[in-house]
């Protein structure tokens, strides 16, 4: 569908004025915006107007992974960075299924307890099917589809963790193993 040249006009003149952030800090916070639960985040450390982690809290995960598994090239600190990001990630994923589940409990009706699932022989027929709605869908919680996304993100970063690791210790044997027939 074509536009006249005058609505082409108008079009451009409207874009000009709307050109997003200008300021640093306004593109920097302005590019987290679409930051819900953070799982696929390229960020490590995610701070955003919603959600903030403690870079503090990943430094010290990182300096610890340093001290233990003591990596001797730059390539194995890769690895061991790489592990600490699976970590790290982990425990996002672990938050993420909390807040679910938290979001999920807050939107169960008001003065409904669990204690009523146990006590159900002392309600009246309308309570025991609220109870029993209610029993369902704490029955999975959180629901199926966030379910599904996280352990799905869980299994992706513990293959990622499990490859790293296991290269790690493959690569320190190796240079163990070149120190010994060096020093003969």
């Amino acid at each position: 569908m074509a536009i006249s040249k005058r609505q082409l006009v108008a079009n451009q003149n409207n874009a000009q004025k709307s050109t997003g952030p200008v300021t640093e800090n306004g593109k920097k916070t302005s590019s987290k915006n679409s930051v819900k639960h953070g799982l696929y985040s390229n960020e490590i450390v995610i701070e955003s107007p919603n959600y903030k982690e403690n870079k503090d809290e990943y430094d010290l995960l990182l300096s610890s992974l340093m001290h233990d598994l003591k990596p001797e090239t730059l390539f194995q600190e890769c690895l061991v960075r790489r592990i600490a990001n699976c970590l790290w990630r982990s425990q996002r994923a672990i938050r993420a299924e909390s807040a679910q589940i938290r979001l999920q409990l807050e939107n169960i009706t008001p003065g409904f307890r669990m204690c009523q699932i146990i006590d159900q022989d002392n309600l009246d027929t309308e309570g025991v099917k609220r109870v029993r709605n209610h029993s369902r869908g704490l029955k999975q919680l959180p629901d199926e589809e966030s379910s599904l996304k996280i352990l799905r993100y869980e299994m992706r970063l513990d293959k990622q963790l499990s490859r790293a690791y296991n290269l790690l210790l493959r690569l320190k044997k190796q240079t163990e193993k070149q120190k010994g027939e060096d020093s003969r």
